[in-house]
């Protein structure tokens, strides 16, 4: 597969909508099963094929509710570094995900997805609810 180093740079609107359903669905089992990723960003996201993602890159995963101790810069804007990570930090960096595909490309997001980037923000954002959102419901694929 091909790994998406420079924030989705190489994806269009639909292909980024599918990548993060496929996110999503991923990190929907890790939260089930009590886990969280922390490290969820393009490069750790890789396309094997034109509308089938991967996730990859779990050595920050961890029990959610535990405390973090990794001094990485992905974490800085989100969590201190004496609070736990919860499940919800993980949906904010999805949210990110969409944000910074549309930062780097210079794309407007329409309504639609910026109600889907507030919505991963939210504190009870969830992976079960997120899938169920509009914005990925709406994929003419």
């Amino acid at each position: 597969g091909t790994s998406i180093r420079n924030y989705g740079e190489i994806l269009t609107v639909n292909q980024v909508r599918v990548a993060i359903k496929c996110v999503i669905t991923c990190i929907q089992y890790m939260h089930t099963n009590g886990y969280v990723h922390r490290d969820i960003r393009w490069p750790n996201i890789i396309m094997v094929s034109e509308f089938n993602f991967l996730m990859i890159d779990f050595e920050f995963a961890g029990i959610s509710g535990t405390p973090m101790n990794i001094k990485d810069y992905i974490f800085k804007y989100m969590v201190a570094y004496n609070d736990n990570y919860q499940t919800s930090h993980d949906m904010k960096l999805i949210g990110k995900l969409v944000e910074d595909w549309a930062s780097y490309n210079k794309k407007e997001l329409d309504n639609n997805a910026n109600n889907f980037v507030t919505s991963m923000k939210c504190e009870n954002a969830s992976a079960s609810v997120a899938l169920g959102h509009d914005w990925l419901q709406n994929n003419p694929l």
